[in-house]
């Protein structure tokens, strides 16, 4: 999924179960500005983690940064070089 694309609230993603809830921990996603970071970012903000991203282009991460946003998760933004 292109990093502007909204993900849909039925998306396939980690299980949305109470069981799996990450409130309260952080998860560092390398690589978070697309492909399996991105949908690992957005997945782990679904589940309620303090998402850190690091990626070499800002750009696209920052829109997956937007995606995560209206998840309850403020992602922080690092560029990896």
């Amino acid at each position: 999924m292109p990093a502007s694309a909204a993900m849909p609230d039925d998306a396939p993603g980690l299980p949305a179960t109470p069981s799996f809830r990450l409130d309260g921990l952080r998860a560092l996603v390398t690589g978070a500005s697309s492909g399996i970071g991105e949908a690992a970012a957005v997945a782990l903000a679904q589940a309620g983690a303090d998402v850190v991203m690091a990626a070499r282009r800002v750009a696209p991460m920052q829109a997956v940064a937007g995606a995560c946003a209206p998840r309850g998760c403020a992602p922080r933004c690092w560029r990896w070089t």
